[in-house]
């Protein structure tokens, strides 16, 4: 299954699992990731909760920040961040890569501030609307 992404996306834990790296330090994602690449994924995204998200390919390792907040609930952040990046990748593939991360890490940002996991996830009218052009 692993060969057949095109982007493969997981969390730490996810990453950790997959390859029996110990992700703890940006060099720990990266090695991860490389172990992913080199099982047959085109490209891997490792989210990193509120440290945003590495992209990776045979182009290299790409850190995407996120903006630092107050968490209210975690919950669900993480499928906020797939969502939103599967809605990049459908509606706006214009878009490079990194500015879809950027974009898919403010949603999930967004989703912390509320509590519950459903119930956090913003609509278009409470985000930017510069995350929609």
């Amino acid at each position: 299954m692993k060969t057949a992404a095109a982007q493969l996306v997981e969390g730490e834990g996810e990453a950790e699992v997959l390859t029996k790296v110990k992700v703890k330090t940006k060099k720990d994602v990266e090695q991860a990731a490389e172990s992913l690449l080199q099982q047959g994924c085109k490209s891997v995204i490792i989210t990193l909760g509120g440290d945003g998200a590495v992209y990776s390919s045979a182009e290299g390792h790409t850190h995407i920040a996120a903006e630092k907040v107050a968490p209210v609930d975690t919950t669900g952040a993480g499928d906020a961040f797939v969502g939103a990046l599967a809605y990049y990748l459908a509606y706006h593939s214009h878009l490079v890569m990194g500015e879809m991360l950027q974009r898919s890490c403010q949603v999930a940002t967004a989703s912390v501030l509320t509590p519950g996991t459903q119930t956090s996830y913003p609509t278009r009218d409470q985000l930017p609307s510069h995350l929609f052009s």
